[in-house]
């Protein structure tokens, strides 16, 4: 594009005025390199915090006292379709030979038969409670008064026991009962009914003998006449070895089980390597950052 220099005064004012935004160009670029050196700071500083909080949070998994990764233990169960063993800090290692005689199991029980779900049942209240737990107290009106609306409000009233309505397949018109099971296991947890629906036929029945009795779980720790046999009301035990947990599944009284509880040196040997690789990547950002 043509230009028109200072006609009146015969200065070269394109020529001046280029140069003073070269001059103004060049300030910015310099304040441009600037701020960017600045956010490169920034970033390597972030960068090394990022990296000592790493090695700081691994520092702490060696240093600490209590739970000490050096103190940590390995459990091992010769049959962990049976039993799983964990181990916690400390726990005195060793061979341990159990036996699962039976497992703890939770209560159940069944009503006599109904013609359906729907059978309709008598009118009142019914409450229940498992051992000593709190006791639950369930109405029976004209709006619930079938098999199915008494599980129902069961279920509904949120205590320790479920109800469901099973078909055992019988013959003779009657195959529907009503059936409580309880939420906690061990032999003291029975199921107690209070049954103050009306009586007669359509009252369901719950005094004949459980579908499943409640019952604690037993474990044999050793064998022959110095053997040690203990009850539990749930299928995990924590108080059998010290600082070790027995979860039971399978139940054999003609088997015995191994538990070896050993000093598990590959957590300690893990735990000093990953310090070992926040100490080295630390180090090696810090030179990276320091190079230039």
């Amino acid at each position: 594009m043509a230009t028109i220099d200072g006609l009146a005064t015969g200065l070269d004012t394109t020529t001046i005025i280029d140069g003073l935004v070269r001059i103004q160009q060049l300030q910015v670029d310099q304040l441009t390199a600037r701020k960017n050196s600045i956010l490169e700071e920034q970033t390597a500083f972030k960068g090394i915090e990022s990296k000592m909080i790493d090695l700081r949070a691994q520092l702490g998994s060696l240093a600490r006292s209590q739970n000490s990764v050096f103190s940590a233990r390995s459990a091992v169960s010769s049959d962990e379709d049976a039993l799983t063993v964990t181990a916690a800090t400390g726990a005195a290692a060793g061979v341990y030979n159990l036996t699962m005689n039976s497992l703890a199991q939770a209560e159940q029980v069944a009503s006599q038969g109904f013609a359906s779900a729907d059978s309709e049942i008598s009118q009142g209240t019914f409450s229940l409670r498992v051992g000593r737990g709190k006791e639950v107290e369930i109405t029976i009106d004209s709006s619930n008064n079938t098999l199915q609306g008494l599980a129902d409000a069961i279920n509904a009233a949120g205590g320790d026991v479920g109800a469901s309505i099973v078909n055992d397949g019988s013959t003779g018109g009657t195959p529907y009962k009503l059936l409580l099971s309880s939420s906690k296991t061990g032999a003291a947890n029975t199921i107690t009914i209070t049954n103050n629906l009306a009586a007669g036929a359509t009252q369901p029945d719950f005094t004949g003998t459980p579908v499943q009795a409640a019952a604690d779980a037993s474990v044999t720790l050793g064998s022959g006449a110095g053997a040690l046999t203990v009850t539990h009301d749930t299928n995990q035990l924590d108080d059998l070895i010290g600082g070790v947990t027995l979860d039971l599944h399978q139940a054999d009284a003609a088997k015995s089980i191994s538990v070896t509880i050993a000093r598990d040196t590959d957590t300690a040997v893990a735990t000093v390597q990953r310090f070992v690789e926040a100490f080295n990547g630390l180090m090696g950002f810090i030179d990276d950052q320091v190079r230039f």
